[in-house]
């Protein structure tokens, strides 16, 4: 996770349209996908799922912002096919810029979008009936409180079963637990670790994408 250095390679964005296409999840979507490699108004229309009419509107819109710029011209028969890449390196997006009155919301906003489809692929993967399970309330042996599915009074193990070889790579739970400040700052250091080591592996043409979400702060009382 390294961001460029060098300060030419940034772009602050102080334009409230432009820090709003570039903060809102479901409109910075259209700008992340030319963040990688330029590409073309078609190939991304197909990614996204949207018409190619809808895309270049887009595209169009966000030239005009500042946020794309045309990288390249492919000869073809007829009119060139233009490549799309983002105007810069890195974009710096003040708070004051953006469309949100605090930090909270900001936060909020995004977590949003991500919990949704986190909750759908959690969703898609379960092919048990809805009224055989529950969830299973109690405290271990540890002291914790735990609240997990389980499939019957006695029978907790939906985490344990989901660890099966042949069970879908899932995994969704929440946990308050106590820690002293080293062992909360190593734990962050080791997740961060973990994280780096796969999201850096070489992948296959056959590699599905997963959502992972980690997180980690102090607990505070609603």
């Amino acid at each position: 996770m390294k961001a460029p250095s060098e300060s030419g390679a940034w772009l602050s964005v102080e334009n409230r349209e432009a820090a709003r296409a570039l903060t809102v999840p479901r409109e910075f979507r259209f700008v992340r996908a030319f963040m990688t490699q330029p590409r073309t108004v078609g190939e991304v229309a197909r990614e996204l799922g949207v018409s190619l009419l809808s895309m270049y509107r887009r595209v169009k819109h966000l030239e005009a912002l500042g946020l794309l710029r045309v990288a390249e011209h492919v000869k073809r028969r007829g009119r060139p096919l233009k490549r799309y890449s983002v105007a810069a390196e890195a974009f710096f997006v003040p708070f004051r810029a953006s469309p949100f009155d605090t930090l909270e919301a900001f936060m909020h906003d995004r977590q949003d979008v991500w919990q949704r489809r986190l909750i759908r692929g959690l969703i898609g993967q379960e092919h048990d009936d809805l009224f055989s399970m529950g969830l299973c309330i109690f405290c271990d042996g540890d002291g914790f409180v735990r609240v997990v599915r389980g499939s019957g009074p006695g029978k907790p193990d939906v985490f344990e079963t989901t660890l099966d070889p042949q069970a879908s790579a899932t995994w969704n739970d929440w946990s308050v637990i106590p820690l002293e400040f080293d062992d909360a700052k190593a734990l962050q250091r080791e997740l961060f670790a973990l994280y780096e080591r796969y999201v850096r592996r070489p992948t296959s043409r056959t590699a599905r994408r997963y959502i992972l979400r980690t997180a980690l702060a102090p607990a505070v009382d609603d």
